[in-house]
């Protein structure tokens, strides 16, 4: 037991670490999506309601106009963290995505939304 002092001192050291840590990535979902009508709504309307989207996509009789916030999480646990002998990670995200249709003449057509969750 002439370890026992020394094992006591180093204890904190081989402790479980533990990591938490969440990223929001992109700006929320605007608000206002109400205010805009299928077959009424233009797009320069849109835009300025909503912001400038994250992407804009060329269609053969119009446009696309994408909003997207994503959130992710991510967990690790290490046991005796200089040597790890024990090592998890798990994480998570979700993605919602707001997709707006435009025809030729800028007006709003359709109104997509997605949400996905990869585990």
């Amino acid at each position: 037991m002439k370890f026992a002092p020394l094992l006591l001192a180093l204890s904190p050291l081989l402790l479980a670490a533990c990591a938490l840590s969440y990223r929001t990535v992109g700006d929320p979902l605007p608000d206002g999506r109400d205010h805009l009508v299928v077959g009424t709504t233009t797009k320069a309307q849109t835009l300025q309601i909503l912001g400038p989207p994250i992407s804009v996509q060329r269609q053969f009789d119009g446009e696309l106009l994408v909003y997207r916030q994503e959130k992710r999480s991510s967990r690790s646990l290490t046991l005796i963290p200089f040597i790890p002998i024990f090592y998890y990670s798990d994480g998570e995200g979700l993605r919602n995505d707001l997709t707006l249709l435009f025809d030729k003449d800028a007006v709003l057509r359709g109104i997509g939304t997605l949400e996905h969750h990869d585990d």
